[in-house]
């Protein structure tokens, strides 16, 4: 019986690891003065965004109900996560491999062809 637990709360923790949150936005350190963000929603809806800003200060404005943000869906198969962000600007496309606090993204713009590598960490909405 004892073993059934084990397995049980191992499982528990390898799926919590693969989780992504959505009760705050994942961002990448700050360069060139601006912050991306991600966020994801449990009804699979995704937001990006660049910013200035710290997590704080987007908790008002970054939501799914703003018309005039990127935006997407996102779908998830073991440690891996895909989703294309559209903006009246056009999409960029991202794929990468999570892990419950962490996240490593490679973009590709359809925009202007940019392509990048971030890691992002999670930062909760206070």
């Amino acid at each position: 019986m004892n073993k059934y637990i084990l397995l049980f709360l191992l499982a528990l923790v390898t799926l919590s690891c693969r989780t992504i949150r959505d009760n705050g936005v994942y961002q990448t350190t700050k360069k060139e003065g601006y912050y991306h963000y991600v966020r994801f929603y449990k009804d699979s809806v995704v937001l990006t965004v660049s910013s200035s800003g710290e997590p704080h200060h987007l908790k008002k404005w970054f939501n799914k109900e703003k018309e005039d943000i990127s935006k997407g869906t996102f779908t998830i198969k073991n440690d891996s996560i895909f989703f294309k962000s559209s903006s009246e600007n056009g999409i960029v496309v991202y794929k990468g491999r999570i892990k419950r606090n962490k996240m490593k993204l490679y973009s590709k713009s359809k925009i202007n062809g940019h392509t990048s590598t971030r890691e992002y960490h999670f930062e909760r909405f206070k």
